[in-house]
């Protein structure tokens, strides 16, 4: 009996791994199929290796590469292909390339427009809030006057224009630069197409070293307004209520 005979003997009755082309032995031969009854055929193909269920694989076609994500994994395959593979056709893209210094460029400029728009909106809240408070503020101290001894209505008062002047101040001198900055920003318009960028990048560069001057200046106007503000505030409050409830004024 040959060799051949022998191994088919000792083999007989176990369960065999279909054999692939000589060509592709490192590979294995999969049919893709939608993962979705009635399960239709997409395409034969070869694979490096057997997915799993939940993996994406990326299938090359005369379009470009494309992707799917594996629902199931038959290993009682047909008779032409060693493993038959559900899949959802069109789920995942290939993996993301790193993006280009311009995409980069971009992706700060959108983001930085972005956190300015909301700045803005929020300060604009900021201010209708603060206006607000500086007229129920006077409108209180107008009314309760005759709950406060001259000296305190003095203080008040003080404390008050102080953190008023300090807001109007900021707000005046925050218009004046944006005026010269739009002023600005008209002659680079006006440029040549040639050198608007150019002065364009130059002109949002020299905003951005202003702007970081800026903050310093308005950290110094925030406590000048706030500060004496919310110390005539309380001043006011409690002294009304002193004179309701017979206890001492402040100072």
């Amino acid at each position: 009996m040959s060799e051949e005979a022998d191994d088919a003997e000792q083999d007989s009755g176990k369960a065999t791994a279909p054999k692939l082309p000589p060509a592709s032995r490192s590979a294995v031969q999969a049919r893709i199929v939608d993962g979705r009854p009635p399960f239709p055929d997409l395409f034969d193909t070869l694979l490096a290796g057997v997915p799993r269920p939940g993996d994406n694989i990326s299938i090359p076609t005369s379009a470009g590469a494309a992707g799917y994500k594996v629902q199931w994994v038959n290993w009682d395959p047909r008779a032409d292909v060693q493993v038959t593979i559900g899949c959802l056709p069109n789920q995942t893209v290939d993996p993301p390339t790193a993006m280009s210094a311009a995409d980069v460029k971009q992706r700060i400029e959108d983001l930085t427009k972005s956190n300015l728009q909301i700045f803005e909106k929020a300060e604009a809240y900021t201010k209708a809030i603060i206006l607000a408070g500086y007229a129920g503020l006077f409108g209180l101290w107008s009314f309760a006057q005759t709950s406060l001894t001259p000296r305190e209505i003095d203080i008040v008062a003080v404390l008050l224009g102080v953190s008023l002047i300090s807001f109007v101040t900021w707000e005046i001198f925050v218009m004046r630069q944006r005026a010269i900055t739009h002023a600005k920003f008209n002659q680079i318009v006006d440029a040549t197409p040639e050198s608007f960028f150019t002065r364009l990048s130059k002109f949002e560069e020299g905003q951005r070293v202003k702007d970081r001057s800026l903050q310093k200046i308005w950290v110094a106007s925030f406590y000048l307004s706030v500060l004496p503000g919310y110390a005539a505030a309380l001043l006011l409050i409690y002294n009304v209520g002193a004179h309701l409830l017979s206890l001492p004024h402040w100072p």
